[in-house]
């Protein structure tokens, strides 16, 4: 949690040892080096949307894309709901401006998992320009994140969430 509220670099080594509640060398001497925490802090983030992706697209579709964006807005949360802060991912592509190659190999596979499933979705209701509208999807699913780690809040993303669902039902 301490890397999605404070990015990387507000993030010391002294916050970790706070939030995990181990103190001293031991966070180091188990983990490794703030680097090493925080590739494993992307894989864990990765694999629970990817599992969030699974269940969300069981059933690809447009009505499944529509309802995934639906989500981002549906409960507007608090201050301290972990959405308010955006998307780790998508925090990291823009505080990082080099990325370590194990960085950038995460943050690239995280990427790819959403193109597949708007794919598979888009190909399941027959909609033309699969892969322009996949990528089109990702951007302003990124774009909406990000609005809302810019204002520290869900509801930043409404006006552009509201947009893309009907430029998907223009699609269907």
């Amino acid at each position: 949690m301490a890397f999605w509220q404070d990015g990387y670099e507000g993030t010391t080594m002294r916050s970790l040892q706070e939030a995990t509640g181990v103190n001293g060398k031991g966070l180091s001497n188990v983990f490794g080096d703030k680097e090493q925490i925080f590739l494993k802090a992307l894989e864990a983030y990765s694999e629970m949307y990817e599992n969030v992706l699974n269940d969300s697209f069981a059933i690809p579709s447009l009505v499944a894309i529509e309802k995934f964006f639906e989500g981002l807005i549906e409960d507007q949360g608090t201050a301290e709901d972990p959405l308010s802060n955006g998307c780790l991912m998508v925090n990291t592509v823009f505080e990082i401006d080099r990325a370590s190659g194990d960085v950038k190999k995460i943050v690239d596979q995280y990427r790819h998992m959403f193109v597949v499933h708007f794919s598979k979705s888009l190909e399941a209701a027959n909609i033309e320009g699969v892969d322009d509208k996949a990528e089109f999807l990702v951007g302003m699913l990124w774009g909406a994140l990000l609005q809302m780690k810019l204002c520290s809040s869900r509801a930043a993303a409404v006006p552009m969430t509201q947009q893309v669902l009907k430029t998907i039902s223009s699609w269907g």
